[in-house]
């Protein structure tokens, strides 16, 4: 029963007030379970699932992550690996990973979950079908993108032929094929198809409903990378009204559209709206700090750095970076630091502004930051590591080592090919360039510096 009444309040149809009714009946459920009052243990997973699945589903993942880890533990040991049921546990568990940014790291889980949905459930069941899409978005995660385009194609290809171009899986498919465009420089393929899933989403389900705006935010996504600044715009403006009413202020995805919408101003030029924005994003990030991760917060406070610095307001910049500082009281030989906790420290000391500029204490904390990535495994299991990369060859070059920084550029170049952050290659292309115009000309380099 108390599953039945979970299920009926789908985050996926929230507005507002239901996602704060949701969390409400979330969290008392939580409680029981944590009481021990729900004696029998299937039960008990059963509404671990439904809960994790239901915080996960309004952008509560550190909730979801004490409810889903746990359904996926019992059924295993109860029911087997293969039972249905687990395999449904399986998949909210890949679901949250990757929200959490961790998809690199389960191809193996990902893989063997949709061989035993074949195997137990046949290969045209919906969920089978879901399987194989996940695995697609982790292939695409971890830069594996000649195994991540085929798969997703035929996704799509099976999903149009068993449930039909309308179903919400149906234009789910269609917007993993339209990165996979993306990827392969099909902009105009890619748009055609974005396009086409927003104009399915608005005429099945409106324009206030969470499917169409995540549509809304893709195409946007595309317009942007395209250049086209000012359709975008229209499409971020829009999204960012809509979505605190529509699924929650406190939604790690409402506030990541607003970062977005600063960032597109920033490109733009506007850096008087971007600083406007980026000052509304960091304080609702703080306001909401037990649901927002730091990293994303950090991101922010460093939008709001750079923009106060485009504008000449240098003291305020300098007033954003300290408090950003203060933020990340870590060592570079600090074992327990995160390497984006040691990148942004390295990226703060890079900042032409007195009071921050230390390139030598930044080197030592980009160092720090490239080297535990690369022995977790390198690009593949951090989608961050080419701003690592990026970062670190500004510090070597800063320092005067522009030799490696060269190589170092040319790294975090290739890292991006992997990570389908294409956007950024110009950036970083631009850089690459004028560090080998710093070698070409040492003395002018040494003005420069």
């Amino acid at each position: 029963m108390i599953s039945d009444m979970l299920g009926s309040i789908n985050p996926e149809f929230a507005r507002g007030q239901d996602t704060t009714l949701l969390k409400g009946i979330l969290d008392d459920t939580a409680r029981r379970l944590d009481r021990g009052e729900i004696q029998d243990e299937l039960i008990a997973a059963e509404l671990h699932l439904v809960i994790g699945q239901a915080y996960l589903g309004i952008g509560m993942w550190s909730l979801a992550d004490e409810h889903l880890p746990t359904a996926l533990e019992i059924r295993t040991r109860i029911l087997g690996e293969e039972d249905p049921a687990t395999l449904d546990a399986v998949q909210a568990f890949i679901a949250l990973r990757g929200q959490q940014g961790q998809g690199a790291t389960l191809e193996e889980m990902a893989r063997t979950n949709l061989e035993r949905r074949r195997r137990v459930l046949g290969r045209e069941h919906r969920d089978t079908l879901r399987s194989m899409a996940a695995l697609a978005s982790v292939y695409g995660t971890a830069g594996s993108v000649e195994q991540a385009v085929p798969l997703a194609r035929e996704t799509l290809a099976l999903r149009k032929r068993v449930l039909g171009d309308d179903d919400p899986d149906t234009l789910e498919s269609m917007v993993q094929v339209a990165i996979a465009e993306i990827v392969s420089g099909r902009t105009d393929e890619a748009a055609t198809r974005l396009q086409e899933v927003l104009d399915r989403r608005l005429a099945l389900l409106g324009e206030n409903h969470p499917a169409t705006l995540i549509a809304q935010d893709y195409l946007a996504r595309l317009r942007e990378l395209t250049h086209e600044y000012e359709e975008a715009l229209a499409l971020r403006v829009k999204t960012v009204e809509i979505a605190p009413g529509l699924i929650g202020e406190a939604n790690p995805h409402t506030l990541n559209l607003r970062s977005q919408l600063a960032a597109l101003y920033v490109k733009m030029g506007r850096y008087q709206d971007a600083c406007s924005v980026y000052e509304t994003d960091v304080n609702e990030r703080r306001r909401f700090a037990g649901v927002s991760r730091r990293p994303p917060l950090w991101a922010a406070m460093k939008g709001l750095g750079t923009c106060y610095e485009m504008l000449g307001r240098d003291a305020a910049a300098s007033d954003v970076y300290r408090d950003l500082l203060d933020h990340l009281t870590v060592d570079a030989d600090d074992d327990s630091a995160s390497p984006m906790e040691l990148a942004t420290v390295a990226w703060v000391h890079l900042r032409p502004i007195d009071e921050i500029h230390n390139p030598s204490r930044a080197l030592r904390f980009a160092e720090r930051a490239v080297e535990l990535v690369q022995s977790r495994g390198g690009a593949p299991r951090n989608p961050q590591f080419h701003r690592m990369l990026d970062t670190l060859a500004s510090a070597q070059h800063q320092t005067g080592d522009t030799i490696t920084a060269v190589e170092t550029e040319r790294l975090a170049i290739a890292s991006v090919r992997d990570t389908v952050q294409l956007e950024l290659l110009g950036e970083y292309q631009s850089r690459l360039e004028a560090y080998e115009a710093a070698l070409a000309d040492p003395a002018a380099d040494a003005d420069d510096r």
